[in-house]
């Protein structure tokens, strides 16, 4: 008996992010809306923003957030 199969690997539509927000100071910001910005940037210190994207998020009783980027 002979099996042949091909796999197909798919690249996520997104990628999960998770970061716990924070003040200047360093202070936990809990409980509040966020608009949060992602960005890419290439060149000699980043100087040319590649991609950038915006998103509404609410943090919990710990200031954690999630988000998925590329949606």
């Amino acid at each position: 008996m002979a099996f042949a199969g091909i796999g197909f690997a798919q690249s996520p539509e997104a990628v999960n992010y998770q970061a716990v927000a924070r003040d200047a100071s360093g202070n936990l910001i809990t409980t509040q809306n966020l608009d949060v910005r992602i960005g890419i940037h290439s060149g000699v210190g980043g100087a040319t923003m590649e991609y950038q994207e915006t998103h509404a998020v609410t943090t919990n009783q710990f200031g954690l957030f999630t988000l998925k980027i590329g949606e």
